[in-house]
């Protein structure tokens, strides 16, 4: 078996294709299982919500502050942030999404004269947030 497909919840399939992306649309598997009938599942994949629209500063030497109109769904709907700029995943620890129009980004340390953050939450597009360091 694949490692890519858990079986281990009862009634459930999980199949994890990392680095890989659907466009939107639907999508037709097609699962073969010793001593079973073929199993067809269609699966949709719907067209991603728009973020809103950003805006940031540096809040001090390691943090950026990101604002923008709160939209509750799409703040909690963020999985993580990538550092165009250094080239790293900040990871759920470095992310602060817990007041409402604003997220607070830990880089560690700002070093650099602009930074590109890129914002991914479940169902949205992805979102790019450009930063000048003065």
């Amino acid at each position: 078996m694949s490692d890519d497909i858990t079986t281990t919840d009862q009634g459930k399939v999980t199949i994890t294709q990392r680095g890989y992306v659907y466009d939107p649309g639907m999508y037709e598997f097609v699962i073969y299982a010793a001593g079973y009938n073929v199993a067809l599942v269609n699966i949709e994949v719907p067209v991603p919500k728009a973020p809103p629209a950003l805006s940031g500063k540096v809040l001090d030497e390691r943090k950026f502050e990101i604002t923008f109109e709160d939209d509750p769904e799409w703040r909690e709907s963020i999985t993580d942030v990538y550092d165009k700029t250094s080239g790293w995943w900040l990871g759920t620890s470095r992310v602060n999404k817990t007041e409402n129009g604003k997220i607070i980004l830990d880089v560690g340390k700002i070093n650099k004269p602009e930074y590109e953050f890129s914002i991914e939450a479940d169902g949205y597009e992805y979102v790019v947030v450009r930063i000048i360091v003065d």
